[in-house]
């Protein structure tokens, strides 16, 4: 029942993303779309052989706190990376070189008479 429920997410997945695909109007050739179907297939092979192998060797509740701190370690990276993120969008400043720090907008007005210049 497990391995339904993980090929049918992938399926899910798959199907989403070639969905955005078709949205933003990008085609991929078939030959590329083979080798990516191949290599999709490969490794959900070798994760559920490599999982069968290791739930042996493991005990599964072990397993399953490891596999909570590998996602909760995503998530907390993806959380501080927003947050870095908007907090130097939020300070609109931009370090130049050695020149020290300027505003965004000296930044653009810069651009532009480099622009109208050349």
């Amino acid at each position: 029942m497990t391995y339904f429920f993980l090929i049918l997410a992938l399926s899910l997945d798959t199907f989403t993303l070639a969905l955005s695909y078709e949205a933003d109007k990008i085609q991929i050739p078939l030959s590329s779309n083979l080798i990516i179907s191949f290599i999709c297939s490969f490794v959900l092979m070798l994760s559920l052989f490599l999982g069968g192998f290791i739930q042996n060797i493991i005990s599964p509740h072990i397993l399953k706190v490891i596999a909570f701190i590998i996602l909760f370690s995503i998530g907390l990276f993806k959380i501080f990376d927003n947050r870095i993120k908007n907090f130097i969008k939020k300070q609109n400043i931009t370090r130049v070189g050695e020149r020290g720090t300027f505003e965004k907008i000296e930044i653009l007005k810069i651009n532009k008479v480099q622009k109208l210049r050349s």
